[in-house]
C-alpha cells in the first residue's frame, strides 16, 4: 500500500494582491495622459526648474516600470 502526502499553499490572495498592485502601477505609469494643468507663470518657473521636473517624472516612471516588470515576472 502506498501513501501520498501532499501539501499546498493557497496563493489566491497573493495573486489577487499582485494583480491589484499591477493594475495600480500601470495606471500610475500611464498617468493623467495629456493633462498638464493650467499654465501659470510663477517665480522660479524657469527652464531649469522645468527640466528638473521632467527628470523627476521620468525617474518615477522608470521606477514604476521596474515594479511592473518585477510583478509580471513573478
Amino acid at each position: 500500500m502506498q501513501s501520498e502526502n501532499r501539501s499546498g499553499q493557497d496563493v489566491t490572495s497573493q495573486y489577487v494582491d499582485l494583480q491589484s498592485q499591477l493594475t495600480n502601477l500601470q495606471k500610475a505609469e500611464n498617468g493623467p495622459a495629456g493633462h498638464h494643468g493650467p499654465s501659470t507663470k510663477q517665480p522660479g518657473n524657469d527652464s531649469t526648474t522645468k527640466t528638473q521636473d521632467v527628470l523627476n517624472v521620468y525617474n518615477q516612471i522608470v521606477s514604476i516600470r521596474g515594479q511592473i516588470e518585477q510583478i509580471q515576472g513573478r
